[in-house]
């Protein structure tokens, strides 16, 4: 566990979460003239080409070498990419860019849930806690 703050580290998150604000509110004003799958159908290949882009110019690139990795990477971008993206996108279309970004927030507790279930990784105090106060946000939002 670090025992001090990273100025770096603190400055990629807030880029992260105004990169993350500006997408979501991009999205919404992309939508008004797209439907989500139409959205969904450019993005994706998108990001493929700027990954691939990223992980070539950085040579951290590697290309799976068995049918267990290919298996695991295109599962990846089913499950883990394409459908969350056009959930994304859908949501966004109904709720609005504000409600489905904190709703999304959602997210982590899912996460440390799977993590609890799957990878049998512990589960604190501190993370039930954190975990609550998420689900009571969302709730609040929603009850607006």
């Amino acid at each position: 566990q670090p025992t001090q703050v990273d100025p770096l580290g603190v400055g990629v998150l807030l880029l992260a979460a105004l990169v993350y604000a500006t997408y979501a509110t991009i999205s919404r004003w992309v939508l008004e003239s797209v439907s989500p799958p139409v959205l969904s159908a450019h993005v994706i290949p998108g990001a493929a080409a700027t990954f691939v882009l990223v992980g070539t110019v950085t040579g951290d690139l590697q290309i799976p070498a068995t049918p267990t990795e290919w298996g695991l990477v295109i599962g990846i971008a089913i499950v883990a990419t394409a459908v969350p993206i056009l959930g994304f996108f859908m949501a966004v279309g109904t709720i609005g860019a504000s409600r489905t970004s904190i709703v999304s927030t959602f997210e982590p507790v899912a996460t440390v849930l799977l993590g609890v279930i799957l990878l049998e990784e512990p589960l604190t105090s501190g993370t039930v806690l954190g975990g609550i106060a998420v689900l009571a946000g969302v709730l609040m939002v929603q009850r607006e």
